[in-house]
């Protein structure tokens, strides 16, 4: 009896070892290409593991989506999570999975990093043992700046669209609602420096995607038509951003107002 008591216990033991994870804080420096802090950084984020699957990997979602704010001058911290979830391995521990980066002083938003994973070519450089980033100024890049936009854009309307089981946003993190608010405000600000800064430029032909630059010349054709065509509808770089945006600004505004 005795022996199968402590068999108990011990199974207990590894049942909450393998259901209970912490994730651990983890705090970031930004700075810019002259080495001055870039503030403020805005970061949107969640927390995911994995299920076994003998066919294609399954992942699930630890925690919502929510937003935090560097607390000092280029410094943000991604807090510590104690998580709760089926015994491993039936589900992995969760890990942090960032949706957005984003400096608006330099007009830059990246999104969809692992946090293991942090460095994007061109517009992010990070020191991973001193988890030290470098933000690129694309602000005279009208392809990448518009790249910010939809980055921003896409996370915007994820945080402003009601929850699967239909609650609000605004009842389950209100620090995240002032932060969205704040997002929405510099989405307005880029959205009017870009029309200010490049309303009136020409498109440039994009180069040719690896997909129709390794495919036959029947492709690669209707990729050129297709392009031609596209700067023949929208020239200047005003035209795009005007379609794109406007109207999604308008739905934001009226989110911000509506939210308590």
């Amino acid at each position: 009896m005795r022996r199968l008591r402590l068999a108990a216990i011990v199974i207990a033991l590894l049942l909450v070892a393998g259901s209970v994870s912490y994730s651990c804080a983890r705090t970031y420096t930004f700075v810019d290409e002259a080495n001055a802090p870039v503030d403020p950084i805005y970061v949107a984020f969640y927390h995911s593991g994995s299920r076994p699957n003998p066919v294609h990997p399954v992942s699930y979602r630890a925690s919502p989506l929510r937003v935090i704010r560097s607390d000092a001058p280029g410094r943000l911290v991604i807090p510590g999570k104690l998580h709760v979830h089926l015994p491993f391995p039936i589900e992995t521990h969760p890990s942090v999975d960032v949706e957005l980066v984003y400096a608006p002083r330099v007009h830059n938003a990246w999104s969809r990093l692992h946090v293991d994973a942090f460095p994007v070519p061109q517009l992010f450089g990070l020191d991973q043992n001193r988890r030290k980033a470098t933000v690129s100024d694309l602000s005279g890049k009208p392809d990448t700046w518009q790249g910010t936009l939809s980055n921003l854009s896409s996370v915007i309307n994820r945080l402003v669209a009601p929850a699967v089981d239909g609650r609000q946003l605004v009842s389950t993190d209100s620090t995240t609602v002032v932060l969205t608010r704040e997002l929405i405000g510099h989405f307005k600000s880029e959205l009017a420096e870009f029309l200010a800064t490049f309303e009136e430029t020409p498109r440039q032909k994009p180069e040719m995607p690896p997909y129709a630059r390794w495919s036959g010349p029947d492709e690669q054709k209707r990729w050129a038509e297709s392009v031609e065509a596209d700067l023949a509808r929208e020239p200047t770089w005003g035209a795009l951003i005007r379609r794109r945006y406007t109207d999604e600004l308008r739905y934001f505004i009226a989110w911000a107002a509506e939210a308590r």
